[in-house]
């Protein structure tokens, strides 16, 4: 698995809750246009297939940002609970 952060922007409403909603079927929205999502390379393939058929390629931006563990393990969140460090379980 991968850990990616999933953005995008698009200027058309339909789009951008058909976007909305397929990524929130991979993975948890953490902004508005802003997804985090862990995916195996089928499941990857899976949502680049489905979101080719909802983008416009002229007017919107999905952008994929591929994290490893070392990247994860030094990310910070800071919302109206303080300053955190991510929470990630793993099953062995």
């Amino acid at each position: 698995m991968t850990f990616y952060v999933i953005a995008y922007d698009t200027p058309d409403n339909r789009r951008r809750k058909c976007i909305a909603r397929l990524l929130a079927g991979f993975g948890k929205r953490i902004q508005k246009s802003v997804f985090e999502c862990d995916l195996d390379a089928e499941r990857l393939q899976r949502l680049r297939r489905e979101l080719i058929k909802e983008i416009d390629p002229v007017e919107d931006k999905v952008r994929f940002y591929p994290l490893c563990s070392r990247d994860l393990s030094r990310a910070l969140v800071w919302d109206k609970n303080g300053l955190q460090m991510p929470q990630r379980a793993w099953v062995i």
